[in-house]
Formats: structure tokens, C-alpha cells, sequence
């Protein structure tokens, strides 16, 4: 019901505000994404984090000792997945539940990064499936893949800031692995080596 009305708010406002773009066939491109992605989207719609997944993922978690995190706050399906403008709309998973393992090393990192700096953080990346890494254009060994890397911003705080308690974590024995700095969020994983980057 909702997409329907969506479309046909989205094809009144074109009838509205451009109806020489319909006489030659010509709509903007990112029109064309959204209407295609609101009428039938090539991967189909973003799936949906279902109660029995998320209690099976927390109750892992809580046996764990992960105390600061649940599903809902990690297994976030990405901006490109879900934004109904983007050509990467409804390509990503959720990450499988035997891969949940894998992110817990980095999850302790963050859970030392909250200790640290008194914030609070949003994940706005994490597993990615393959097809969605490819659409993206991201390295083909990306630990997203792996489900061990996390990129995130924090309520306080710039990104060089949270790229330095990253590394004095990493600098007292906490992990290995990777920290990278973007504009807006830095990048954490624990791959078992160390790399740093700096996309800014």
C-alpha cells in the first residue's frame, strides 16, 4: 500500500513539475532509478531483520559478553541497499548467522572505543554479500565481506578523533587489524594485521 501511494506521489509530482520530460521519454537519471526501484527493483526490495533472527543474534551476543550492542544496531544493510534512489537498492543481506563469530573481535573494539570516548556510535556498514561489494565498487578482498570490519560515526567527536583512540587501542595489544578515516566515519576491522588509510 505504501509503494503505491509513493509512485503515485512520485508520478504526480513529475506530471507536475515536468511534463516535457514525458513527452520525450527523457526523465531525469535519477528519476528513472527511483521509479524503477519503487516499481519493480532488479534485486528486489531490502530484506527485512525478522524477530526470530534478531533474538537468535542477541542471545548469541549476550552469551558472548557483548553488552553494548544488538541485530538491529549491526546488521545494518548499508545506504546504497536501502535508499530507493541508489542502483545498488535492495542488493544487500542480512550477514548469515554462522558468520556472527566473526564480528565479535571487532565488536570488542568498539565496545572499548564506547568506553573510551563516553559516545555513542551508529554503524552505518557492515556485512556486505558479494554482489552488493561489486556494486558498490569496493576492494575485492574487503573485510565487509568477511563480516569482520565496521564503519561507524560517533555522537561526539570528529573522525580523526575516533581514528586516534582506534589506534591507541590498537597500540595496547587490543587487535590487529585494519582503521581507516574517511570525511565522515572511520573504518575498523580485525583482519589479524594492521593497515591504516585516509580517504579524506
Amino acid at each position: 500500500m505504501l509503494r503505491r501511494i509513493l509512485v503515485a506521489l512520485v508520478l504526480g509530482g513529475m506530471l507536475a513539475g515536468g511534463l516535457v520530460y514525458w513527452q520525450r521519454d527523457q526523465l531525469p537519471p535519477h528519476l528513472q532509478v527511483l521509479l524503477r526501484n519503487l516499481i519493480d527493483p532488479p534485486a528486489g526490495h531490502p530484506p527485512r531483520l525478522t524477530e526470530a533472527y534478531a533474538q537468535a543474534v542477541n542471545a548469541y551476543l549476550a552469551q558472548e559478553g557483548i553488552t553494548r550492542f544488538t541485530a538491529r544496531d549491526i546488521a545494518v544493510l548499508g545506504a546504497g541497499s536501502t535508499s530507493l534512489y541508489r542502483t545498488t537498492y535492495g542488493m544487500n543481506d542480512h550477514p548469515p548467522l554462522e558468520a556472527w563469530e566473526r564480528i565479535l573481535p571487532t565488536l570488542r573494539v568498539l565496545e572499548a572505543f564506547l568506553a573510551r570516548c563516553a559516545c555513542e556510535i551508529e554503524v552505518i556498514s557492515s556485512y556486505r554479500n558479494e554482489r552488493y561489494n561489486t556494486a558498490l565498487g569496493s576492494a575485492t578482498r574487503s573485510q565487509h565481506l568477511r563480516f569482520t570490519a565496521i564503519d561507524f560515526i560517533a555522537s561526539t567527536g570528529t573522525p580523526e578523533d575516533w581514528r586516534g583512540i582506534l589506534i591507541a587501542l590498537r597500540n595496547e595489544g587490543l587487535f590487529r587489524g585494519g582503521i581507516g578515516v574517511y570525511p565522515s566515519f572511520v573504518h575498523v576491522d580485525t583482519r589479524g594485521t594492521n593497515a591504516d588509510w585516509d580517504q579524506r
